[in-house]
């Protein structure tokens, strides 16, 4: 008896990951991109990225090997407002972090609801580590306890899932 509540249960389980796996790929199908999705970031269960030379860990929403050559890198932001330079910034760690397991990420697209920003990037890992290595630096001190000044504007605030239970917000 307990065999048929066991099996019974990874049969919904199986059903359940390819009910999300299913939703995901269906909704990428509205970007028309001109590639093949590769990558799914199914959430928890989805290891990150790492990259050994820049110690630096994350994970895109989507991957996609382009037509014509390389790898988009796709982030969802489930907001109708900007896109902000957070975005783009943890877009392009997440890029720098997937080229370090081996995917030959050269462009990041960030979306929001109503917003869409495609951005090319260098081909050099070091440039592209050079662009994003003061917010890598300053995430590192925080995270070891250092306090860090904080300005945020009125808008980005306003997103800030944080507003509630921050000392910086306006």
């Amino acid at each position: 008896m307990d065999n048929i509540y066991v099996i019974a249960g990874l049969i919904l389980l199986t059903i359940i990951y390819k009910i999300i796996t299913w939703n995901k790929r269906n909704r990428t199908n509205s970007l028309d991109i001109d590639g093949t999705l590769i990558w799914i970031d199914n959430g928890q269960q989805t290891k990150p990225f790492f990259n050994q030379q820049y110690k630096i860990m994350g994970k895109p929403d989507l991957l996609y090997k382009m037509n014509k050559g390389g790898v988009l890198a796709v982030e969802y932001k489930h907001r109708f407002k900007n896109i902000y330079n957070s975005d783009i910034v943890q877009a392009q760690c997440a890029a720098l972090a997937a080229r370090g397991d081996n995917y030959p990420v050269k462009a990041i697209l960030i979306k929001t609801k109503n917003t869409e920003k495609y951005i090319e990037l260098p081909k050099s890992d070091d440039e592209l580590y050079g662009i994003v290595q003061e917010y890598v630096l300053s995430a590192r001190k925080a995270k070891h306890g250092k306090k860090l000044s904080a300005s945020p504007d009125n808008y980005k605030c306003r997103d800030c899932a944080y507003c509630n239970n921050c000392n910086f917000s306006i």
